[in-house]
């Protein structure tokens, strides 16, 4: 397993929400789901609320926390191919009504992606 996939389809997602488990950081949710497979694998979303942020907004979010996972991304990979499990991930950035004004930097969203897989790697 070399790079992670999009976490693509309704199905999948949809999925996701039913079966899957929550973590929760300062400024980011992740949902997840471990399956055990011969040769593992990973699909990862991210995504931001559009009832808050315009565009370009959920853009820039989305991009950081790729970013910050991406920095994360080996420790977790080893952890998954080392227990033949594959990963389904999906990061939501959680705001409030109230927090249009906010423009997280981003080290503040790394330190809240960094906790996730942190605790994704005892998880597995």
């Amino acid at each position: 397993m070399k790079e992670w996939k999009p976490l693509r389809g309704h199905g999948v997602i949809e999925q996701m929400y039913t079966r899957g488990r929550r973590l929760d950081a300062e400024l980011v949710r992740c949902i997840y789901l471990f399956v055990p497979e011969a040769s593992p694998s990973a699909q990862v979303a991210f995504t931001a609320p559009s009832h808050v942020f315009n565009a370009v907004r959920r853009n820039r979010l989305k991009r950081l926390m790729r970013e910050a996972f991406a920095r994360e991304w080996h420790a977790l990979q080893e952890d998954l191919e080392h227990a033949s499990v594959s990963a389904s991930l999906l990061f939501i950035f959680k705001a409030k009504k109230g927090s249009q004004g906010i423009r997280p930097t981003l080290q503040l969203v790394h330190k809240s992606v960094a906790s996730l897989c942190t605790t994704l790697r005892t998880q597995v």
